[in-house]
């Protein structure tokens, strides 16, 4: 494939384009000092301002939109856990403390009967009543907890990094 000659007209429109667009900064420098245009170049500046801001969302970082919104994904399935957790162990813990109250009367009049309750202690406390949902959910909680904090340490990562450990980029495209 060849390359397509341009013409001297083309060359010089070129080249005057540029001479016109230095002109005009030029001109914008020293008219930066006149009073009657600071609204403008303020207007400018503030607008820069804004649009920065309004870029960093799209950026690949912690901040970044879609980071943000996973974040607080992770936060509300944590919470949630916990909740389920809360419920389930709630209801488990009064059944313990309603069995040890009622255990407690039985080995107290043991007790002032002389007789030695050392053993059924220890079996009252074998037999505490105990619910594996519970448990499931208590571990269902700490893996919620623990995806949240690992999402978050891993976008606090540099972008560098975390395209090495996996291979890929945060948005899913393969790392070049």
């Amino acid at each position: 494939m060849s390359r397509k000659r341009r013409t001297a007209q083309e060359i010089a429109a070129e080249y005057e384009q540029k001479a016109q667009e230095a002109r005009n900064k030029a001109a914008a420098a020293e008219a930066k000092d006149h009073e009657s245009l600071k609204p403008i170049f303020d207007e400018i500046d503030r607008i820069s301002t804004d649009l920065l801001d309004a870029k960093k969302g799209f950026r690949d970082g912690p901040q970044s939109f879609a980071n943000r919104i996973e974040a607080k994904l992770l936060w509300i399935s944590q919470i949630r856990a916990e909740e389920a957790y809360a419920r389930s162990a709630q209801n488990m813990l009064e059944t313990q403390r309603d069995y040890l109250k009622d255990q407690i009367g039985k080995l107290a009049a043991d007790i002032v009967a002389g007789k030695k309750v050392d053993s059924k202690v220890t079996k009252t406390l074998e037999n505490l009543p105990v619910d594996e949902t519970v448990e499931n959910l208590r571990q269902d909680y700490l893996a919620a907890e623990n995806d949240r904090k690992s999402f978050t340490s891993y976008v606090k990562l540099p972008k560098k990094m975390r395209e090495n450990e996996n291979g890929q980029s945060l948005s899913g495209d393969p790392a070049e």
